[in-house]
């Protein structure tokens, strides 16, 4: 069984430490870990090193402006971004014809930060304080934002924030995989 082009992919290795990651890039031959030949032209064995700096993926996946758009360069690890209407056509014909090298990075999901905050709020077993946050997460208080109720309330904060950084954090390793980025730690 031979290797088509459709399998020929990009894989790559990420590693967190002191808020970069790492990217390796890995020929498409190379499953397991374990180098098996010659495959789609790429001379095995051969690795090219580039950092993606985690705070940028983190910045990227929180952007709430519609008018930005963000992407991760596979070739360099850089994460950059350009206004929805840049014009120039030369740039975005680069994007376009260059589709798996310049990857658009989803921005703030609006629908999952609902839910986690639904969640966030059953779990609570402060029932005055999940009554307030009940009344404002429908809309019907005038307490203020989530934040500024939670600001009262100091451990009941940081257990949002550590929800919330954990959720953010799963969808931006999520979205690496579907791309062919993994973290060491998971297994082919």
């Amino acid at each position: 069984m031979g290797i088509g082009d459709e399998d020929c992919m990009h894989a790559a290795t990420i590693v967190e430490k002191q808020g970069q990651v790492q990217m390796r890039s890995v020929p498409a031959g190379v499953v397991a870990g374990a180098l098996v030949g010659d495959v789609c032209g790429v001379v095995m064995g051969v690795a090219h090193e580039m950092e993606i700096v985690w705070d940028e993926l983190v910045d990227a996946f929180l952007n709430r402006d519609p008018d930005i758009v963000y992407f991760l360069d596979r070739g360099t690890g850089e994460v950059f971004s350009v206004p929805d209407d840049y014009d120039d056509e030369a740039f975005w014909q680069e994007i376009d014809a260059n589709e798996e090298q310049f990857l658009q990075i989803p921005g703030f999901d609006y629908d999952l930060d609902r839910l986690l905050l639904h969640e966030f709020i059953r779990s609570l077993p402060d029932i005055p304080l999940k009554g307030i946050l009940e009344r404002t997460f429908a809309g019907r208080s005038s307490y203020g934002k989530m934040e500024d109720i939670l600001s009262f309330y100091p451990d009941e904060l940081e257990a949002y924030n550590a929800l919330r950084d954990e959720m953010l954090n799963t969808r931006i390793r999520s979205w690496l995989e579907e791309h062919d980025i993994y973290s060491p730690g998971d297994r082919y």
